[in-house]
């Protein structure tokens, strides 16, 4: 029972005590937070928020533009306004399709990205809006430096002309530097 106990301590610390890498890793893949716009080849300049300097990164597909197995046509990248450092990475992917297929296909999809990253850094804090028309499910994970937040979305939603309710749905990924930077003048 005692070796039981012990394994069973030793896994869920292995398996749900990781956030850490988010400081670690300090961004994702091969993109860093802290790197300057002109240091990351193959982005253009988007434009600008009250947050960031933003750039989309062009290169044809590449692993950068994977998160898992999911494939995300967006990664934009926003360089604070102020020091022009790299703080947020962020991929994102629509889905458009008759309603309840594409919403399966998404939410699989949204499924699947929360529980690899889970594997790697532990229970997320989840989020349900309950006060919207449409639904948003979110799970974010943090540390003292860094954020990560996974958000699935319904945007929008019709009616076409075969009489098929059609909807709008977004996967984003959002990695965050939130340390701030002290002045040491």
């Amino acid at each position: 029972m005692r070796l039981f106990l012990f394994f069973i301590l030793v896994v869920s610390n292995v398996t749900y005590g990781q956030v850490e890498l988010l400081d670690s890793n300090n961004g994702f893949k091969s993109i860093k937070f802290g790197t300057k716009p002109y240091e990351i080849d193959g982005i253009r300049f988007y434009g600008s928020d009250d947050s960031y300097n933003l750039y989309f990164l062009l290169e044809e597909k590449t692993d950068l533009n994977q998160v898992f197995d999911v494939d995300f046509p967006i990664l934009m990248l926003g360089y604070d306004i102020y020091t022009d450092k790299l703080k947020l990475i962020k991929y994102e992917k629509f889905y458009k399709g008759t309603s309840t297929k594409i919403a399966n296909v998404a939410l699989q999809d949204y499924k699947n990205i929360v529980s690899k990253f889970e594997r790697v850094l532990g229970k997320s804090d989840f989020r349900k809006n309950k006060d919207e028309d449409m639904p948003k499910l979110q799970h974010l994970w943090y540390t003292k430096k860094n954020s990560l937040l996974v958000v699935f979305e319904q945007l929008d939603y019709d009616i076409n002309k075969l009489g098929e309710l059609v909807g709008i749905f977004t996967i984003k990924v959002l990695f965050r530097n939130i340390e701030v930077e002290s002045n040491s003048e």
